[in-house]
């Protein structure tokens, strides 16, 4: 009979989930936001683990437009209630944004 790689070696399930939480926030801390959003579909365990990332780093050269990044960082920002962040880095290029765009 087959048996898988993880049957064989007595492991079961996603082994990353298993990590405690601190170490995925610490391994989130490399991570775009989007990347970190993204993240809720690894796994059930995932989920809500993006929540609670202490650190964002958000570039505006990663969006198109200032209404696209104001949309994208609202809904971060709400979606994370009232979790604490120890370290936020917004990066705002507005030459990329045409000028009537600044009233956004």
């Amino acid at each position: 009979m087959f048996r898988s790689k993880s049957e064989r070696h007595g492991s079961t399930g996603d082994m990353i989930s298993a990590l405690p939480d601190d170490l995925l926030h610490h391994v989130m801390s490399f991570l775009t936001p989007w990347e970190i959003v993204q993240t809720c579909l690894l796994s059930r365990r995932w989920r809500n683990v993006w929540v609670s990332a202490r650190c964002l780093s958000i570039d505006s050269d990663q969006f198109s437009t200032l209404r696209q990044l104001k949309k994208f960082l609202d809904n971060l920002l709400l979606d994370r209630g009232y979790t604490a962040l120890h370290t936020f880095w917004l990066r705002i290029n507005f030459g990329i944004f045409y000028p009537d765009s600044i009233d956004d």
